[in-house]
């Protein structure tokens, strides 16, 4: 009976692989199942936050990353590490509250890289005022960038993806 069986908690190596080989075959399960190789990510709000980690986290495994931000020297920096690091990565500059600014986004994303698999829409703002003191103008903009920039950017990336998976 083996130790788990047994209640003990603890779970036996197989008995067909060396012990050595478990920790070097389980790193080979995990990158081959997260593994991006050959994709192309695009990524909004890759300046800061939780958008540069997952920008990172998608270069480190495998992916070539299209960096976006309103904030383009943060974004190019970024790019520029993750090319340190012998990824590809390429920095453009977004507005995701304008339709037009999505679109060019987008379409220099396909000339540079031919494709676009993933989006990941992460661009957003906030406003830590008391509720009185929000205008209309900054809750207009705070839904622009977090609602209607999600939407129309995803609209623009759509259109690549159904030519290159035939459904979005």
């Amino acid at each position: 009976m083996t130790p788990c069986a047994q209640g003990e908690g603890k779970i036996s190596p197989s008995p067909r692989v060396p012990e050595e080989k478990h920790s070097v075959q389980g790193a080979m399960i995990i990158e081959s199942l997260f593994s991006l190789q050959g994709r192309v990510a695009l990524i909004t709000g890759a300046a800061g936050g939780i958008g540069r980690v997952l920008s990172e986290g998608m270069a480190d495994a495998g992916a070539a990353v299209a960096l976006a931000d309103v904030r383009a020297d943060e974004t190019e920096a970024l790019a520029a590490a993750i090319r340190r690091e012998g990824r590809q990565a390429e920095a453009f500059q977004v507005d995701v509250a304008r339709r037009g600014s999505n679109r060019d986004l987008v379409g220099g994303v396909v000339d540079r890289f031919e494709r676009i698999d993933i989006l990941v829409n992460c661009a957003g703002i906030n406003r830590r005022e008391p509720l009185l003191d929000v205008t209309e103008d900054t809750f207009d903009r705070i839904l622009a960038v977090n609602l209607r920039g999600v939407f129309q950017l995803s609209q623009a990336v759509a259109g690549p993806m159904i030519i290159l998976y035939g459904r979005a």
